[in-house]
């Protein structure tokens, strides 16, 4: 665990993964597809409808969504799969589960994953490193030699690659063989049998079909200052528009245009130019005929309901399909277009108001702030207030305010789910439809609890830098002429508001100050327990900045201490623990100092022991770790 030497308002809440899987938002929506949703009380969690009446009572301590009309859930450590009735018809047996897709799902024992059917039967043998959930008979599996493959309900592989893309919205496979970064053309595309439609060699990148076509490229250059050959090839992949020296294409085709980046007469295509004043916008129709290109405009956005925003160096046009101004705004005046000619406007007041297509007042609220990546979103749009605490609100695309600030977070990623965005509202966990009403909010007991988890935890300690104290404060026992990690029970703070905590105490009991490496001025504390065949595991983990400032070295003087508030675990399983600290990262010339705890007994469940927060993918049955109150 990592311990914080910050103020709150530094702690880092994000995780950085390095993701080679890239999940389209159709599967997202296929796999979150569910009759009910989880609700959580005291603790537990059972499952409403999308009026907020409860169809199961809340007595798991986890559960995945419904699929398939079953659903993965636990009541101490193992899970098992129920019923709408809330009753097993597969026991509880697994380490972890996911939710069933095409009848089948992925099992989790001691580590080793398994497909099984709907009578927890194992349909055939897993010979693959990891296994990932199916969609439309087809699922993402890694090798033993770590590349990844795609294969059938039948555990037939189907296609194998360095990386794959799982299917995009257009339904074909991205296949990237590229291992050493040496060749950008080592890609190809494949449809749903394996069949590759677009040979390797000859692209380094390959597009989605949006509007029937699909957009290729044979060189790559982000400033657009070298020429490069580029195509739009149709469902046939027979190319249709060719490479033009006069433009390169920016966008796929929307409403018939596309939008193109155009090179100014006096710049060397040969040199690479990041300014965008060295060229301007354009767009293109499905034939490669350039319709449109002012010079005057250095960007623009994509057709929506027959217009355009583009954008010069002092203003901000809209555009119809031939190019002619409809009206002109102020740099950087207009937020985006937005449902049946809506559109947010930033008034000379610094607040935005709603305008129609005929630039009239659609209402009179103003806003002093709009979360742009909300807009266009099922015709509603985010606002919200700069006071000590933002809050947000709800209202349509005409600016009718459906609901007033009072959202703390909301979940922006995966927005409205079957009509329902998750919310947080007052520290506790909600449900809001698109009516703008919350149907259901957590109710919590003030007794403290304790963390009942299935993955190795991540979290920040609580400790501020400077906030060491002189060891003749403290009333126990500890080692003389060293630096020692002491836990202590009966603690009384709480964490995240709701959790029992320990004391853990950094002491330097020598006469010289102590050396630490630090991330982000956080200390690396793991907690660690003793597993069944009696070896010392990490069941917490931490991720690194990719960013060299984050690393740096704090002291802690001799004679004094830190002491950090740790969250307390519980599960199926007893066993021992203990805390371990690095001094600093093991390296060829710099092995650290690696400090142990007291030992302590306590229980955890089986998966903590392997399973990593979110599996190392960003896959939609790990929203079940939404658990934590202010945290989505």
């Amino acid at each position: 665990m990592k311990a914080n030497l910050l103020s709150n308002s530094a702690i880092r809440n994000s995780l950085f993964l390095i993701l080679f899987i890239v999940i389209p938002q159709f599967i997202f929506n296929e796999l979150s597809a569910q009759p009910y949703l989880r609700y959580f009380e005291n603790g537990k969690v059972g499952f409403i409808d999308t009026t907020g009446k409860v169809v199961i009572k809340a007595r798991f301590a986890q559960t995945g969504d419904f699929s398939e009309g079953l659903a993965p859930a636990r009541l101490k450590g193992l899970y098992g799969y129920i019923d709408t009735t809330g009753e097993y018809v597969i026991p509880p047996k697994y380490d972890y589960a996911m939710e069933f897709h095409d009848g089948l799902a992925v099992v989790y024992t001691d580590s080793i994953p398994n497909y099984i059917n709907k009578y927890g039967d194992i349909p055939f043998a897993n010979y693959y490193k990891n296994i990932f959930t199916f969609c439309n008979g087809r699922a993402l599996v890694r090798l033993q030699n770590n590349d990844y493959g795609i294969i059938n309900t039948k555990c037939e592989l189907i296609l194998q690659g360095h990386y794959i893309d799982l299917p995009r919205s257009d339904g074909y496979y991205l296949v990237n063989n590229n291992r050493n970064n040496t060749d950008p053309r080592n890609i190809y595309l494949t449809d749903s049998l394996g069949n590759v439609v677009l040979d390797s060699g000859v692209f380094d990148y390959i597009g989605n079909f949006k509007e029937g076509l699909i957009y290729v490229k044979y060189g790559f250059d982000s400033a657009y200052g070298q020429m490069i050959r580029w195509a739009f090839l149709n469902k046939y992949f027979e190319s249709v528009i060719s490479g033009s020296e006069k433009y390169i294409p920016v966008s796929n085709f929307s409403e018939g245009l596309a939008r193109v980046q155009i090179l100014k007469n006096n710049i060397n295509r040969s040199e690479d130019t990041h300014n965008r004043l060295d060229y301007y916008c354009g767009y293109i129709d499905t034939l490669g005929n350039l319709l449109i290109a002012d010079t005057n405009y250095y960007n623009g956005g994509d057709f929506t309901d027959g217009t355009a925003f583009v954008y010069g160096g002092n203003e901000t046009a809209e555009i119809n399909k031939k190019g002619e101004i409809i009206r002109r705004y102020k740099v950087n005046q207009i937020i985006e277009s937005n449902t049946n000619g809506y559109r947010m406007v930033l008034g000379s007041d610094d607040y935005f108001v709603v305008k129609d297509s005929n630039d009239n007042l659609a209402t009179d609220r103003k806003f002093r702030y709009i979360e742009k990546n909300s807009l266009i979103k099922d015709g509603l749009i985010v606002f919200y207030d700069n006071g000590n605490d933002i809050l947000y609100g709800i209202c349509n695309y005409k600016g009718d305010v459906l609901l007033e600030p009072k959202i703390k977070q909301y979940d922006s990623e995966r927005w409205f789910q079957n009509g329902v965005l998750r919310i947080i509202t007052e520290n506790n966990r909600g449900y809001l439809n698109k009516r703008g009403e919350i149907f259901w909010v957590e109710r919590t007991s003030d007794k403290p609890d304790t963390l009942d988890l299935d993955f190795k935890y991540v979290e920040n300690g609580n400790l501020k830098l400077g906030d060491y104290k002189n060891n003749t404060h403290l009333d126990f026992d500890f080692s003389q002429n060293k630096i020692s990690l002491v836990r202590k029970s009966g603690n009384s703070k709480l964490f995240k508001n709701k959790y029992a905590t320990q004391k853990v105490y950094l002491i330097n009991a020598t006469k010289k100050s102590e050396e630490i490496m630090s991330e982000e001025h956080e200390i690396y504390i793991t907690l660690q327990a003793l597993n069944s065949n009696k070896e010392w595991v990490d069941i917490e983990d931490y991720s690194h900045s990719w960013c060299g400032n984050s690393y740096s070295q704090i002291y802690l003087p001799g004679g004094y201490y830190w002491e950090f508030d740790l969250p307390i675990y519980k599960g199926e399983q007893k066993t021992k623990f203990r805390y371990k600290l690095n001094t600093w990262f093991e390296n060829e010339h710099n092995k650290g100092i690696t400090i142990y705890s007291n030992e302590f007994e306590g229980s955890i469940n089986p998966s903590q022991f392997w399973r990593k927060h979110n599996n190392g993918y960003s896959f939609p049955e790990e929203n079940r770790d939404y658990f934590l109150n202010g945290t989505l």
